[in-house]
């Protein structure tokens, strides 16, 4: 019974430890350091990463490709959906609102330098 239980601490220690990084994925798609790369998902013994609306899982140091654009469509029609139903404040209009009675003096700002 100790035997299996050690077999299966052996083999999550495996994965967690060749649970590969943003640098091992650039490396592996040959993409420069400044590429539009996220982690989406970190679950210590593998990951996912986005690249160009394709969703790869990385997991024991290789990478599998689990998505293309044509599958993410439905979750980019809802996230832009939703999207749109936030205020967009840079419209808002704050003339309206005036500084009063401040508690403390302002201070002066020195522009000669």
């Amino acid at each position: 019974m100790k035997k299996k239980y050690y077999w299966v601490i052996g083999v999550l220690l495996l994965l967690i430890i060749t649970n590969p990084s943003r640098k091992d994925f650039n490396d592996h798609m040959s993409l420069g350091v400044y590429e539009n790369v996220r982690r989406e998902n970190n679950f210590f013994i593998c990951s996912t990463y986005k690249h160009r609306n394709y969703l790869y899982l990385g997991i024991i140091g290789n990478f599998f490709k689990i998505s293309s654009p044509k599958d993410l469509a439905p979750m980019t029609k809802a996230i832009s959906d939703t999207t749109e139903k936030i205020a967009d404040t840079s419209k808002m209009d704050i003339s309206k609102y005036e500084v009063k009675d401040l508690p403390y003096p302002p201070k002066k700002i020195d522009t000669t330098r």
